[in-house]
């Protein structure tokens, strides 16, 4: 019995272990996010894959923000999704409300879409 719970213990405290591979991997996402983030965003056209099912405007005291639904419709998840949102001038220009540089990346990315489901990204204010 005190072997089954010295063994319990040891498993469960290499469970949380992070190698330094994980380490430097995550180092490395974090630093091209962040160079990434200083070049404006530009996408080439529309996804096959993604379709956008509502788009809201939320307003408030300090603010507003821009709420999109999306459907992965592919067949595998999907993983920093470029997104570019703005608005329609009076004379009908397109004004981005997120393409502009020194973006946080996730002000110009869906971090993730499983397949086949829904997901909700935010743009706030800067």
């Amino acid at each position: 019995m005190a072997a089954a719970l010295v063994g319990a213990t040891v498993l469960g405290g290499l469970s949380g272990c992070v190698s330094t591979q994980q380490k430097n991997a995550r180092a490395k996402l974090v630093a091209e996010r962040t160079l990434n983030g200083r070049r404006p965003l530009r996408i080439a056209g529309r996804s096959r894959d993604v379709r956008v099912l509502g788009v809201q405007l939320v307003r408030g005291r300090r603010g507003g923000a821009v709420v999109v639904t999306l459907f992965n419709r592919g067949p595998r998840a999907l993983s920093d999704v470029p997104i570019a949102v703005g608005v329609r001038a009076p004379d009908g220009r397109r004004l981005p409300l997120n393409g502009g540089r020194g973006r946080d990346w996730f002000q110009t990315h869906v971090p993730a879409i499983d397949a086949g489901r829904t997901t909700t990204w935010v743009l706030g204010p800067r």
